[in-house]
């Protein structure tokens, strides 16, 4: 069995720092994974940062439209990474009793990027170039101007 590596520090850091970035981290050799995870052999994490685009559905029938903009993005080459909530079921099973979604939070929000940061848990290293280092900077702006079609929001990262 080879070593395990664990994320450099300074990766936790980017994802605490920086807004709009996403981590899916890989577990450990060892660690139970729910079924449908992913598979005991993957030794990657995957990091994204610096969206240039971020989709959010606060309704169940801005989903389709949702799944629409993310096939597009990537289908031109591009990654999507983020997540969609319980309430999302209801655009595809309206009569299950699902509670309604939060007020003012996103069902579903994912960014759209260039790039996918793979760290190999296996060789310790970056397999792809490394992900930017952590500058500090303004504070993020408010939530809540949107900008896009009906049927989903588009929002500045």
């Amino acid at each position: 069995m080879s070593r395990w590596h664990p994320l450099p520090a300074e990766v936790y850091a980017l994802v605490e720092d920086t807004p709009a970035t996403v981590l899916l981290e890989s577990a450990p050799p060892g660690v139970t994974v729910p079924p449908g995870g992913h598979s005991a052999e993957d030794h990657a994490s995957r990091l994204f940062t610096a969206p240039h685009r971020i989709l959010t559905a606060h309704q169940p029938s801005e989903i389709p439209s949702l799944f629409a903009e993310i096939e597009s993005a990537v289908a031109a080459g591009l990654f999507a990474a983020g997540y969609f909530a319980y309430e999302c079921g209801a655009a595809y099973e309206p009569s299950a009793a699902l509670r309604p979604p939060p007020p003012g939070q996103p069902i579903a929000w994912f960014g759209i990027y260039n790039r996918c940061h793979v760290f190999d848990h296996t060789a310790g290293t970056f397999s792809t170039p490394p992900p930017p280092t952590p500058t500090p900077g303004p504070p993020a702006p408010p939530r809540g101007a949107t900008h896009g079609a009906p049927g989903y929001r588009t929002e500045p990262p």
